[in-house]
């Protein structure tokens, strides 16, 4: 897949091509519905075809002092789209001179990037005020496609719906939507060492990469990657009550690794939180539960794949 990062203002010599236009935040199942429809048109018409996004995200250009975090990190977004098929990977670069131009601006931008057949959202709008919508791409000439909500028992799936879901600890419901379980990348970092010294529970304190969204407090069962492979761990997120941390840590233990994993990348997947944050009398009853978490871990992760797609199956930690 090739990846080019440009502004609207000086685009490289790219190839004809059908493009998904959109943010893709998580690549849910509404965004591969774009991805599918592009694949198609692509097929069809003999072209490669890729995404056109953005970044930085629209939202830190108009609202720079407002926090924002995201399903996905942009090397999360590109490597998600190389593993379902992309040719491409385009990334214009979010400028408040790019979100002012008309409709017409937007359109020549498109004409130079020889985007020969555009799949959108049918929310999709561009330009200035979002005067743009999938109404004038097609008064303009433009081959489209517009992709139509894709929708569960609970409404429109989306990247909002999957925030929220994540914020509230229910990472199953986020899985099904994003069709793989909720992950976050990070480095591992050195913790208080109360996990084998106190409890013999030695655990990877993760450094998030800036920007990811940290599911609710408590403890999960999931997986964490590394360079060694896929293992079942038991992730705690929080502030360590019964210690009083006063800051929250995201740390997991995980099953059948031996090593040392400081200072290297890894992944935490969630698939399912087993109980929230407590605060125990003791060392003695927070190991105590803690065993019963093993277990219970062991036996929801049984048969479970985090990655179903292996989009992340090729990551390398680092030093």
């Amino acid at each position: 897949m090739k990846i080019c990062r440009f502004p609207y203002t000086d685009i490289p010599d790219l190839p004809h091509s059908v493009l998904a236009a959109g943010f893709f935040d998580g690549f849910h199942k509404g965004h591969r519905a774009l991805l599918k429809e592009a694949a198609e048109k692509a097929r069809q018409l003999g072209l490669p075809w890729g995404v056109l996004t953005f970044d930085p995200d629209p939202w830190t250009i108009f609202r720079p002092d407002d926090p924002l975090d995201h399903i996905q990190t942009l090397a999360d977004r590109q490597q998600t789209a190389r593993t379902l098929g992309a040719d491409l990977f385009l990334i214009v670069e979010f400028t408040r001179s790019f979100a002012a131009l008309s409709p017409d601006g937007f359109h020549r931008v498109l004409e130079q990037m020889h985007a020969d057949y555009i799949v959108t959202g049918f929310d999709f709008h561009y330009g200035a005020r979002n005067a743009g919508d999938v109404q004038s791409l097609a008064a303009a000439g433009f081959a489209h496609s517009v992709v139509e909500a894709v929708r569960d028992t609970d409404g429109k799936i989306s990247s909002t719906r999957i925030e929220a879901a994540i914020r509230a600890g229910d990472v199953q419901a986020a899985a099904r939507m994003l069709e793989q379980d909720y992950s976050i990348p990070g480095t591992v970092v050195h913790g208080y060492g109360r996990g084998s010294r106190l409890l013999g529970f030695p655990t990877a304190n993760l450094e998030p990469e800036p920007g990811c969204i940290i599911p609710a407090a408590g403890v999960y069962a999931g997986f964490v990657r590394t360079d060694a492979g896929m293992y079942p761990a038991m992730i705690n997120v929080g502030s360590n009550p019964t210690f009083g941390n006063g800051h929250q840590t995201l740390e997991a233990c995980l099953f059948g690794f031996s090593g040392d994993l400081y200072d290297r990348q890894v992944r935490f997947f969630f698939s399912e939180r087993l109980r929230g944050e407590i605060r125990f009398e003791s060392p003695a009853q927070l190991k105590q539960q803690l065993e019963q978490d093993r277990e219970r871990s062991l036996m929801v992760l049984q048969g479970h794949d985090p990655d179903p797609l292996h989009i992340f199956a090729d990551e390398k930690s680092g030093t």
